[in-house]
């Protein structure tokens, strides 16, 4: 087709030339000049005149570009909204005067052209009658002058004439070609296009023959202008114009999710639009509109929840982007998602999954690249974010106030639809106390009668079936209750957020439903509510405690913290020094945290390795600029009191608050202190588990009991006794009935040691006592059901790996031992079994009897010896008299 129209222009050319060679003939040299300087004369004008009306803010064409923009308008309504935007309407009117410049040019010249020959034409007449001179004839030397300045004007004017059209159609091959390339690489489309009716060769353009006579210089130099300093030519932005569609055109629209079509689209129009500052500028702006979501590009896309915000952050920041911030933009966000897609990430919503993917290099590689570009911090700190939003999710963390209130309430709900059939005093006596627990996990303190008020009210207006939300309602009607009652704000500790917050009070409205605060309630109505538990208790000013907080999650008191409260201990990237070494630093923090919990059943995760690996990133996380020592102390208390890690450990909520705060106090101010803490943690937590493992060989338990000797000391023994509880002996194996006593001894042992170690012992006391330890611990922490206590005279190995008179002679010399003893029997009596010592038969229990008694004998008696035999006989639970 461009053959065509080139063979064309071609003979168009080659006509004008020929006519101008044959009129330069029959001028001759003189006057075929003087037309050769007419038409020079003419484009010089012309070109001026040219230059100067079709400059971008000449009235010509802003009258130009609000017609094209009518005209457009009238054909597709649509088109007005995409033309309302300012750097659109001003490429337009820039488009419009390149456009519209060469054939400007062509008009003015052609008029021009002919005033001037018309000029020429008499200037040449007055000038041959004023000469005097006889005419000459033509020789063949003045008409072969004539031939070549006539060859040469031919050429002039053609293209002075044809350069426009030149243009054009050069422009439009180039558009045609580049179409052709980007639709045969759409697979779905390919056949359909080979088998259009065009033979085009993408690497040979026809038009560009016409450059070799300065066609396309020429169309250049009208076609072109100024844009903020920067050059803007036509035939570049048309070609930029239809590599971007192109591109655009490549994207998988059949698919619901970011893919790395989207990627490679946004990768390859990065250097198209740096090769126009015009189509930049659109693009800065229309990037605002790629980013909505009917518009299919950027908008839209389907991701998975715990990436929505990332991706969303990025999108707003991009929705900023300017023609100086563009490239870099553009840079920044296909490099990041080309990570998210390449991770598949992006529609992963479990959190195992997402943790592990994000702790293998994924969280660094993100954090690095954002970072590169300082627009991007808020993404970069919406990426840490989400890493502790997944880590959160992963370990059993709740998200905010609104997640906890809401499991409290279900919480609550369960335990009256539990006790259902029950009698009435036994169902007081059940929903009481799992109302104290509950309370003390979420860090409420009611006691006492306020605490009967709340069960007794819950059962008596919910006992039939309740759920979260109606204990809601419950607590909800209390309050406002007790606000309409006119009482003192004394009275409840919450007035003060009552008054400012919910003035519109216990409405019943005309369908019968009943408002409390402007909610309309589901489970109470106008039939009820005034005769309810809930109404009257809070008419009546009945005390319950700060329970009257709950009715909403604003309001309740919790000692728990949520990751909510860790997210708001975060820094900002935009505030570091070296944001992308902060990255870097944030990278391996979650790398190392990933390491320690994902591929992992938490459930089944061992105390002891818990704490053996947390330690040093949380030092990590204190020496961070983003997570600093608050984050790391809201993170460790948020783990702990995580059901994961609550359910591993075998305490309370209460009791890992407690020990969570014990832990940030010791670690706080301490190079390498939570490492140091963990450590001791741990060492004390694989002794206890080791000493109730009967599959563990008696050097294994030694040995780890020596470990938590080594690790304890004055400073952390008051933190390692914090997390010493009934509950967490009790998930070792002791009994109920004697987990108090058992928890409290070993409490004393870890303060026994501390203070063991201030007179520097030796090692080889050291492993004394450390074997006294181990034997002590079995002997508490292992019951007859697992075998003989000790060695049999026939081979068979006791729990406490040792004979009768060789346990003895072990733990009496034990400094830490007998000092532990002495605490755990003080004011007790024989018989009082305070570790709750099981014998396998009444003959093994003699020969412990025996072997006190040898022992007396052969160390010399007195006192002082008689005193620590007999502690020892309490806690061995055997009977036994020195006079």
């Amino acid at each position: 087709m461009f053959w065509l129209i080139a063979g064309i222009i071609g003979a168009i050319m080659l006509v004008i030339t020929i006519v101008n060679v044959i009129m330069g003939v029959v001028r001759g040299f003189e006057k075929s000049v003087c037309s050769l300087a007419s038409v020079i004369v003419s484009a010089i004008i012309s070109a001026i005149i040219t230059l100067v009306l079709c400059m971008p803010s000449m009235p010509l064409i802003p009258w130009l570009t609000e017609y094209a923009l009518d005209a457009l308008v009238s054909i597709d309504p649509a088109m007005l909204q995409v033309f309302a935007t300012e750097s659109i309407y001003l490429a337009v009117s820039y488009y419009v005067s390149m456009l519209v410049a060469p054939f400007v040019f062509l008009l003015l010249y052609v008029v021009i052209s002919i005033i001037v020959s018309i000029i020429v034409t008499i200037v040449l007449s007055i000038i041959k009658k004023k000469s005097k001179k006889d005419k000459k004839k033509l020789n063949a030397g003045r008409r072969l002058g004539g031939m070549g300045v006539g060859l040469v004007c031919g050429l002039l004017v053609s293209v002075l004439c044809l350069f426009p059209i030149i243009g054009i159609c050069d422009i439009a091959e180039g558009v045609v070609c580049s179409a052709y390339d980007d639709l045969m690489e759409i697979d779905m489309i390919r056949e359909s296009v080979e088998q259009l009716p065009l033979e085009i060769d993408s690497t040979s353009r026809a038009m560009k023959v016409f450059d070799y006579v300065g066609c396309g210089l020429l169309y250049d130099a009208f076609a072109s202008t100024n844009f903020d300093g920067e050059r803007v030519s036509l035939e570049t932005d048309v070609n930029v114009l239809a590599d971007v569609v192109g591109e655009i055109m490549t994207v998988e629209t059949d698919s619901d999710g970011l893919n790395s079509s989207h990627v490679d689209m946004i990768k390859a129009i990065i250097p198209a639009l740096d090769r126009s500052p015009l189509i930049k500028n659109i693009a800065a702006e229309f990037v605002v509109i790629a980013t909505d979501e009917e518009s299919g590009l950027l908008g839209g896309i389907e991701m998975g929840e715990l990436m929505s915000p990332v991706v969303d952050e990025m999108i707003n920041i991009m929705s900023t982007s300017t023609k100086d911030t563009l490239t870099k933009d553009l840079t920044t966000l296909a490099n990041v998602l080309g990570i998210i897609v390449d991770s598949e990430i992006l529609d992963d919503d479990d959190p195992q999954n997402m943790l592990t993917k994000l702790g293998d290099g994924l969280i660094s590689d993100l954090l690095v690249e954002i970072n590169k570009n300082e627009r991007m911090h808020p993404v970069a700190d919406e990426i840490t974010r989400l890493s502790v939003r997944t880590l959160a999710s992963t370990l059993g963390i709740p998200t905010d106030a609104d997640e906890r209130y809401d499991a409290l309430m279900d919480k609550i709900a369960d335990a009256l639809n539990e006790t259902m059939g029950q009698d009435e005093a036994s169902r007081l006596d059940n929903v009481t106390q799992k109302l104290d627990t509950l309370f003390a996990d979420y860090g409420i303190e009611i006691d006492g009668y306020a605490l009967d008020h709340v069960a007794d009210g819950l059962i008596a207006d919910l006992g039939n079936g309740a759920s979260g939300e109606s204990v809601k309602e419950f607590f909800m009607l209390y309050h406002f209750a007790l606000d309409e009652s006119g009482e003192s704000a004394s009275a409840n500790s919450s007035v003060e957020y009552l008054s400012s917050s919910n003035s519109e009070g216990i409405v019943v409205n005309g369908d019968g439903t009943v408002s409390v605060g402007g909610v309309v309630l589901e489970y109470y109505n106008a039939y009820n509510y005034r005769s309810s538990k809930a109404y009257n208790m809070g008419a009546d000013n009945v005390d319950i405690g700060a329970a009257d907080t709950f009715y909403s999650a604003k309001a309740v008191k919790s000692t728990v913290l949520t990751a909510e409260d860790i997210l708001g201990s975060l820094g900002s990237y935009g505030m570091c020094d070296d944001a992308i070494g902060e990255a870097q630093k944030v990278g391996d923090i979650f790398a190392a945290m990933t390491s320690i919990i994902a591929d992992k059943d938490l459930d089944d995760l061992d105390p002891a390795e818990i704490f053996g690996e947390f330690g040093h990133v949380f030092d990590m996380m204190k020496g961070s600029e983003i997570f600093k020592s608050d984050s790391a102390r809201n993170m460790l208390t948020a783990i702990l009191q995580s059901e994961k890690i609550i359910g591993a450990m075998g305490l309370s909520q209460k009791d890992m608050t407690e020990f969570a705060n014990k832990i940030n106090s010791y670690a706080g101010d301490r190079d390498n202190g939570y490492e140091d803490a963990t450590k001791a943690i741990s060492g004390t937590l694989n002794a206890v588990s080791k000493a109730s493992d009967k599959d563990a060989t008696a050097e294994e338990k030694v040995e780890a009991t020596k470990n938590m000797i080594d690790n304890v000391n004055k400073d952390n023994a008051d933190m390692i006794s914090s997390m010493v509880s009934g509950d967490m002996v009790g998930d070792y194996g002791v009994a109920v009935d004697n987990s108090a006593s058992v928890s409290d001894a070993l409490k004393n042992m870890v303060y026994n040691m501390a203070d063991y170690k201030e007179g520097n012992p030796t090692d080889e006391d050291v492993d004394k006592e450390a074997e006294a330890v181990t034997k002590i611990l079995n002997l508490a922490m292992v019951g007859a059901d697992n075998g003989p206590m000790f060695d049999t005279e026939d081979g068979e190995k006791g729990t406490v790996a040792s004979d009768p008179d060789s346990f003895i002679a072990t733990v009496v010399e034990s400094d830490v031992v007998m000092k532990t003893i002495g605490q755990s029997v003080e004011g007790k009596e024989s018989g009082s079994n305070p570790y709750g010592v099981t014998y396998n038969t009444e003959e093994e229990k003699a020969n412990v009897v025996s072997s006190l008694e040898k022992y007396y004998e052969e160390n010399g008696g007195g006192a002082e010896l008689a005193e620590k035999l007999s502690n020892l006989a309490i806690a061995m639970d055997v009977e036994i008299s020195f006079e």
